[in-house]
């Protein structure tokens, strides 16, 4: 209470405080930020898709991979995917979903074990 400059210090600080709470909560709601998250929404669905639109490539590389007992990487994995497919391109993004939904044993390799059977 003495103190003039300590007054002035604690106001400043109170002030630059509320408006950067303010700012940020104007920031979460404003039309810019719900907009590119509508987007990033957006492409999501997109990817997701794309990804199972050709559920017949999906499903012959899967059985390459059980059939033959061989491992894939993620790069050979697109490739597989990829020469499957005949028509469509394939994403880095497609890929990198499907692989993460495949890859079971989250060892970056895809392999048999991923595809067993649980109930059996």
């Amino acid at each position: 209470e003495d103190s003039h400059a300590a007054f002035i210090v604690v106001c400043a600080l109170s002030s630059i405080s509320a408006f950067c709470v303010a700012f940020y909560f104007y920031r979460l709601v404003s039309g810019k930020v719900i907009q590119r998250r509508a987007e990033e929404r957006i492409e999501k669905i997109k990817t997701m898709t794309n990804a199972l639109s050709d559920m017949t490539a999906l499903d012959h590389t899967v059985k390459k991979i059980v059939r033959s007992g061989h491992r894939m990487d993620r790069d050979e994995f697109k490739k597989e995917l990829t020469m499957a497919r005949h028509s469509q391109k394939v994403s880095d993004a497609e890929v990198d979903l499907l692989f993460r939904v495949l890859n079971v044993s989250e060892d970056d390799y895809l392999e048999q074990e991923d595809f067993r059977d649980e109930t059996e």
